[in-house]
């Protein structure tokens, strides 16, 4: 089995357990997709409408990074230490996303006690994939990750016309592949 066919159990796992839309707004998750400059393995966005004075919409985005087993982890954890370090100051992320959670994913049968304590120290959460077969790909969260609150995301000011509101969507490329339609939104 590739890396790449676990992508998609993975955001389904994300639209069914995380609240990910995947409707006729969004497409619920995005694979390797271009943020910045990193692609990460997959990238989910639960959108969610906020009443105030105005009406606007937050977006929180789950990113996986994944191997298809267990060698590599430690490079797989750096580099979502690295991305998680690059989102924070990345007008890519920061302009899209307000909170983001960040995980690693992998086929296993128990995550081991070290790889528990580098990932809860650092935030990040884990996703233990089962393989049944090609088909039935269970996922299990062993962690939850600390969830990462960025600047403004799209901006509220940005949100008061329509016209302006597509225009910072198309502007942020995952928006742009994420919302189709962002008139709709």
């Amino acid at each position: 089995m590739k890396e790449e066919d676990l992508y998609d159990p993975i955001g389904k796992w994300f639209i069914k357990e995380k609240g990910c839309q995947q409707d006729e707004y969004s497409q619920g998750y995005l694979k390797n997709v271009q943020v910045g400059d990193i692609r990460p393995d997959v990238l989910a966005i639960r959108y969610e409408l906020v009443e105030n004075v105005y009406r606007f919409i937050h977006f929180h985005g789950h990113v996986a990074e994944v191997k298809d087993d267990e060698k590599g982890l430690n490079e797989l954890i750096g580099k979502v230490i690295r991305v998680k370090e690059r989102a924070k100051s990345s007008r890519e992320w920061m302009g899209g996303l307000h909170t983001v959670c960040f995980y690693i994913a992998y086929p296993t049968e128990q995550v081991s006690p070290e790889i528990l304590k580098i990932c809860g120290a650092g935030d990040i959460g884990i996703l233990r994939l089962q393989v049944i077969d090609e088909n039935v790909i269970n996922v299990y969260e062993v962690l939850e990750p600390k969830e990462i609150t960025l600047n403004d995301g799209v901006s509220h000011s940005s949100q008061k016309s329509p016209g302006k509101f597509e225009r910072c969507i198309g502007e942020i490329s995952y928006l742009r592949q994420m919302f189709q339609r962002p008139s709709k939104l």
